[in-house]
C-alpha cells in the first residue's frame, strides 16, 4: 500500500489526541508538516507546544486553517465535521481530504479488524484483543480506550492482528480502508446534531465494509433492522450473531441459554449465557460479536470462553465504582444516548437511582419520550443535571415517572441520590447525553463522579 509523505506537505486538521499522533507521524517521515486548530495554543496540549518547537508550522486560534489549500494532503480529525468550510476549501483547491484511520490503513503491516456501531465499540474491541492474546495470537486494540490507529501501525507487524473501533465521524474520511475483518454492533439513533437523519448516519457507519472483497469477512447484528437491511448489499463473507435466533453462519444463544457457533469449522457450544460476567443483556450481543470475531481469526473456543467467563469491562462502561452501606455505585458515563442507557438499566433486577444529563446530541426532544417510559418502569428515582435536565424530566414524568429531582452539579446529584438509597439500591450515572456542557469528556465525568463517591465513602467511614 503506502503513501507518499517524504518531502511533501499535510495539513493537520485538530490537535487533540489523534491529530499530535497524524502529525508526529508524518514529521517522522520527513514531510512538511502544518497543524491547526481552532483553539489557542493554551487551551492544548503542551505536546502541540513542543510539535511547533520541532519545526512543525502551527496555525491557531484566529488563524485557524489558514494554508490547507496550499497542502498536498488534508488529514482531519474525526471532531471536524467532513463538511465544514475549511475542509471543503481545500476538496475546492482540489487538495484530497483524508482521516486517521485511512492514514493509518496505508502504512497498516498486520491483519485488521475494525468494529463500529452505536455503542459497544470499546467493549467488543477490548474483548476481541483479550480473547485474540488469551490464545496466543498477539493482538492490538486501537480507539478510544487506547492509542490512535496510527499510533499503532508504528508498533505492530505481520504478526499481530489490530483490532480498531472506529466511529461514524472516523468513516466519513476514508476511501480506500478495508479492514479484513468488519464489524457492525448496531445502529440507534445517535449525533443528530451532525447527521440529517438516521438513514445519513448509518449510510456513514456502512463505509466500513465499502472496500471489502469475497475474502474478507462481514460480522453483523441480526437482531438489528438497520444492521440486517444493510448486509444484503456486503460483499465479504457475512457472519451473523443473534441473542434471539439462530443463525446459519455465526454465533448465537441458543434456547438452552448457550452461546452457540455455527461457523463453518468452528461448530460448538462455547460457554453458557450465564457465565458471561459482565452485565446486560446487551453485553451478551457484544459478547457474541467479538466471539464470531475471534473464530474468524483461528481463536479456540476454549480461550473465547474463559475470557468471557474473566472480563470484567471497561472503565465507564457500567463500572462497578463502589459499595457503600449495601449500595452499589455504578459509572456508565460513556452512555451518551437514550438507547445506551436503556440497554444498561436493563442489566440490574434492583432498584436503581439514575443519574442523567448533560449536553444532548439529540434534537427531537420527543426522542427522549421511549427513554422516559424506560426510566419509570425501571427506576425508583432520576436526578437530571445539565442542560438536558429539565427535557429529561418532562420526558420521564410523562412516562410516569413520580420521583424526579435536579441537582446543579455531579457532585450534588450523587450525594443526592445516596441520600435516596437503601441496602440493595443502584446509583447509577448513565447520562444519555454528552457531557461537553459541565466537563472536559465522558471520561472527565466519570472521573468526577468516582471522586464523588470516595468521598461519600470517606464520610460514611468517620460516621
Amino acid at each position: 500500500m503506502g503513501l507518499d509523505i517524504e518531502g511533501r506537505k499535510f495539513g493537520v486538521v485538530g490537535m487533540a489526541r489523534s491529530g499530535i499522533a497524524v502529525t508526529r507521524f508524518l514529521r517522522d517521515r520527513g514531510a512538511r508538516v502544518l497543524a491547526t486548530d481552532a483553539n489557542p495554543l493554551s487551551k492544548l496540549s503542551a505536546e502541540v507546544g513542543l510539535l511547533g518547537e520541532e519545526g512543525v508550522e502551527l496555525k491557531l486560534n484566529d488563524r485557524a486553517y489558514e494554508g490547507l489549500e496550499s497542502c498536498d494532503v488534508v488529514v482531519t480529525s474525526p471532531g471536524v465535521p467532513s463538511d465544514s468550510p475549511p475542509l471543503c476549501r481545500a476538496r475546492e483547491a482540489g487538495v484530497p481530504v483524508i482521516g486517521e484511520i485511512e492514514l493509518a490503513y496505508h502504512f497498516c503491516p498486520s491483519v485488521l479488524v475494525a468494529i463500529t456501531g452505536t455503542k459497544g465499540k470499546t467493549t467488543t474491541a477490548t474483548l476481541l484483543g483479550e480473547m485474540l492474546n488469551a490464545d496466543g495470537i498477539p493482538a492490538y486494540v486501537a480507539g478510544n480506550i487506547g492509542q490512535p490507529l496510527i499510533g499503532i501501525v508504528v508498533e505492530a507487524s505481520e504478526k499481530h492482528v489490530i483490532v480498531a473501533e472506529v466511529s461514524s465521524f472516523q468513516l466519513e474520511t476514508t476511501w480506500q480502508f478495508r479492514p479484513h475483518v468488519g464489524v457492525l454492533l448496531n445502529i440507534a439513533e445517535d449525533h443528530m446534531n451532525r447527521y440529517r437523519d438516521l438513514d445519513s448516519y448509518a449510510s456513514a457507519k456502512e463505509r466500513l465494509f465499502r472496500n471489502q472483497q469475497e475474502d474478507d469477512f462481514a460480522i453483523y447484528n441480526v437482531d438489528d433492522s438497520e444492521a440486517l437491511k444493510r448486509s444484503a448489499s456486503l460483499r465479504g463473507k457475512l457472519i451473523g450473531f443473534s441473542t434471539r435466533r439462530a443463525v446459519d453462519q455465526g454465533v448465537f444463544v441458543n434456547g438452552q441459554e448457550q452461546l452457540r457457533s455455527a461457523m463453518c469449522h468452528r461448530e460448538g457450544t462455547i460457554c453458557s449465557r450465564r457465565e458471561i460476567l459482565i452485565p446486560g443483556p446487551h453485553n451478551v450481543g457484544n459478547a457474541l460479536a467479538a466471539s464470531a470475531a475471534a473464530l474468524t481469526l483461528g481463536c479456540s473456543r476454549d480461550a473465547i470462553a474463559e475470557v468471557l467467563r474473566t472480563f470484567s469491562g471497561v472503565p465507564n462502561r457500567l463500572e462497578k465504582v463502589a459499595e457503600i452501606n449495601g449500595v452499589l455505585f455504578v459509572n456508565d458515563s460513556q452512555a451518551t444516548i437514550p438507547f445506551a442507557v436503556e440497554a444498561g438499566l436493563r442489566a440490574f433486577d434492583r432498584p436503581v437511582h439514575l443519574i442523567a444529563g448533560g449536553q444532548s446530541k439529540i434534537l427531537k426532544t420527543d426522542s427522549f419520550d421511549d427513554f422516559g417510559r424506560v426510566v419509570a418502569q425501571r427506576c425508583a428515582s432520576l436526578t437530571c443535571i445539565g442542560e438536558s435536565a429539565k427535557i429529561i424530566a418532562g420526558a420521564s414524568e410523562r412516562g410516569g415517572m413520580k420521583e424526579v429531582h435536579f441537582a446543579e452539579t455531579l457532585e450534588q446529584a450523587t450525594r443526592d441520590a445516596f441520600s435516596r438509597s437503601r441496602p440493595g439500591d443502584i446509583v447509577l450515572l448513565s447520562p444519555a447525553c454528552a457531557s461537553f456542557d459541565m466537563f472536559r469528556n465522558y471520561e472527565h465525568r466519570g472521573e468526577v463522579f468516582r471522586s464523588s463517591v470516595a468521598q461519600i465513602a470517606e464520610k460514611t467511614a468517620e460516621n
